[in-house]
């Protein structure tokens, strides 16, 4: 009966390789690129050796290389909204921090940055919020080049320093909890436990390279409040 089985099989893809040969040939294809992809993360291996898919990308990124796929492909549902993910992030900033219209220079006077509609028709607002969007767009695209990313970041912690009045490292931390608050509304389903904690990683690597390099956090670092944030979620 098995026999049988086999020459049915083995007769059908002859049939379809002759009769269907783009169809066959370019599904062969497919297959043998599935293959290579998953040599590639999960290949032969030697005895304690790390699949490349398990492997960080960098020593200084706390991503592996699958993690960067995952977090890459995820992050696209987010920056298709654009700036309006950005502006969510900083309504519900402000409403819990009204203090940071001072940081906030470029705002108007007039503009009252815990009323909604004030923001929203706030043309300096948008646009900051646009370049924000462009800024972490930049960081998950640069992470397949390290150096690059690295130097983006320590910029943005000089810029931040010399441009900003009165700014503090720990409205990093407190942009870094409602961008993921936003993040989970916007994902929805797929802001799996996996996921949560691949964001949790890699905004919380951003937020604490920044503030590392930042002068003010040589006694005052919000690297331990950011990781007792972590450890309560």
């Amino acid at each position: 009966m098995w026999v049988f089985q086999i020459l049915c099989f083995i007769s059908r893809n002859l049939y379809l390789s002759f009769k269907f040969p783009s169809f066959y040939i370019s599904k062969v294809v497919h297959l043998k690129i599935e293959e290579k992809l998953n040599n590639e993360f999960y290949g032969e291996l030697k005895l304690g050796e790390v699949p490349l898919g398990e492997k960080p990308i960098d020593c200084r990124i706390p991503l592996a290389y699958k993690e960067r796929f995952t977090l890459q492909k995820t992050w696209k549902a987010v920056s298709r909204k654009g700036s309006e993910a950005t502006i969510q992030v900083f309504i519900r900033l402000f409403k819990t921090h009204p203090e940071l219209k001072d940081v906030f220079y470029f705002l108007p006077k007039d503009c009252d940055i815990t009323n909604e509609e004030d923001l929203r028709n706030c043309e300096a607002f948008k646009k900051h919020a646009q370049s924000i969007m462009n800024t972490l767009d930049l960081s998950i695209s640069l992470l397949d080049e390290p150096d690059k990313l690295m130097d983006r970041l320590h910029y943005l912690s000089a810029h931040h320093n010399t441009m900003v009045n009165g700014f503090e490292p720990k409205h990093m931390l407190n942009f870094y909890k409602e961008l993921l608050n936003v993040c989970e509304d916007l994902l929805e389903e797929r802001y799996n436990e996996r996921v949560r904690k691949m964001y949790e990683k890699y905004w919380g690597f951003v937020i604490e390279t920044i503030a590392n390099h930042y002068p003010s956090t040589v006694n005052n670092n919000p690297h331990h409040e950011l990781k007792a944030d972590k450890e309560d979620r």
